[in-house]
């Protein structure tokens, strides 16, 4: 899978790369794989990490390493289509002054058919992710942005895209490119890094509500995408009665309709 996600960005339509590779101190011939890819291909850099040291201090090493003005990622195990990073950087050259960032729409890859996720909003802000992460797991920016906003949170053991996305929401919009350029492997049985445990993303949620200062409304918004996770019917239940208290009936509604959509498509 790695070889075909850095095939991917190697056979981009737009080819003014430079591509960096971090290595979490794997054991299963990455390493060699990656030394002949790099021999050949001097746009390849290589960075290994000496012990595992997790995807957001990897994410991070990446882009503190970073030469180019323009930055975005891609996890191992999935791919970009051909034109991915060429519909960027055309659209970054026409986007609304108030845009920090780029983001795509994504297909997904499940066993025996390929799904791709619903155009919508266009414009993302804020508050448009508390219920949602509407601008998925990679995003296009300007890498100075990236380490002005501190890259990822070495702390989170998950979510810890959406805490940055919901960072860099204070600086302006995030606006989505109506393509599918960035394909999600889910027909694999090995480990994804969305595949965490339950506590570790309510752990998540609590570390993001409280450096985000979120409360209220909000937090019950944010709280409300546990519903995806573990929880019981009679969890859910009191959490949606709590819900149309304090906010309103729609609200709740809103919340049941997006979570049955998101058990559908991403049945734990």
């Amino acid at each position: 899978m790695l070889s075909r996600a850095l095939t991917s960005v190697l056979e981009q339509t737009y080819s003014q790369l430079e591509v960096i590779v971090v290595d979490d101190a794997s054991t299963d011939g990455t390493s060699e794989y990656l030394d002949s890819v790099t021999a050949s291909n001097p746009r390849v850099k290589y960075l290994r990490n000496d012990t595992n040291r997790g995807a957001c201090y990897s994410r991070n090493r990446a882009i503190d390493t970073a030469q180019g003005e323009f930055i975005t990622g891609l996890d191992d195990d999935d791919y970009f289509l051909p034109d991915r990073v060429a519909d960027f950087v055309e659209h970054w050259a026409r986007k609304a002054p108030e845009t920090i960032a780029l983001a795509s729409y994504y297909q997904y890859a499940i066993p025996g058919r390929t799904l791709q996720e619903p155009i919508g909003k266009r414009h993302i802000l804020r508050e448009d992710l508390y219920v949602r992460n509407l601008a998925g797991s990679q995003v296009f920016a300007r890498t100075e942005t990236m380490r002005e906003l501190g890259g990822f949170d070495t702390r989170l053991r998950a979510w810890q895209d959406y805490d940055l996305w919901l960072r860099m929401l204070l600086l302006g919009q995030i606006e989505k490119v109506p393509k599918h350029s960035y394909l999600v492997d889910r027909s694999h049985e090995f480990e994804r890094i969305s595949n965490t445990g339950y506590d570790k993303v309510r752990e998540a949620c609590e570390l993001v509500l409280a450096k985000n200062k979120l409360a209220g409304s909000d937090a019950l918004r944010v709280r409300s995408q546990l519903l995806i996770y573990k929880w019981t019917l009679s969890q859910a239940l009191k959490f949606l009665l709590l819900f149309a208290v304090r906010l309103d009936i729609a609200g709740a509604k809103a919340v049941i309709m997006r979570g049955m959509r998101n058990w559908k498509r991403h049945p734990h």
